[in-house]
């Protein structure tokens, strides 16, 4: 219910904007409290296809110039967090496993948003652990340890692991 009250709001939100009302317009921000109240209402495969489109939508804007909805850290971890957690998906791990990697490679090519966090991190290693695969988590782990020691990460906090869902 949460979740369908949030769309709504953002797609009238969208349309006054479109209609004129440059104070209207979606942020990235609004689009980041959209997933999060699709997470806090349950990922469905409906929720997950949404919540992957919005994704491409803000990707697709920013390369098309519009600062105002560049994904950020917070963007892609939600979304890996329904594929990784929210689903029973058995490709669910390792397509949050390839959101972590475009992230990278966005943060590479110079979107510092992109840069991914240690949540982003503990979101695909969970996921491979709910999957009973726990030498995939490892490997996810070990990575995560390289790019720390390398000074491309930051350290886990107390709080990291457990995230804001």
């Amino acid at each position: 219910q949460l979740a369908k009250k949030v769309e709504q709001l953002v797609k009238r939100m969208e349309k006054s904007y479109e209609n004129g009302n440059l104070a209207a317009k979606p942020s990235t921000r609004t689009y980041n409290l959209l997933l999060v109240a699709y997470l806090r209402c349950g990922v469905d495969m409906t929720v997950l296809d949404k919540a992957n489109s919005l994704l491409h939508k803000m990707r697709m804007a920013h390369e098309n110039g519009d600062m105002d909805v560049q994904p950020d850290q917070f963007t892609y971890t939600a979304v890996m967090k329904m594929f990784a957690k929210g689903t029973t998906r058995a490709d669910g791990a390792e397509r949050a496993q390839d959101i972590l990697k475009s992230m990278w490679q966005r943060y590479y090519e110079g979107d510092t948003r992109a840069r991914p966090s240690p949540e982003s991190y503990a979101t695909v290693i969970e996921g491979w652990i709910s999957r009973e695969q726990p030498t995939r988590a490892v490997k996810v782990l070990e990575e995560w340890w390289k790019r720390y020691v390398a000074g491309d990460m930051q350290r886990f906090a107390g709080k990291s692991l457990k995230w804001y869902v």
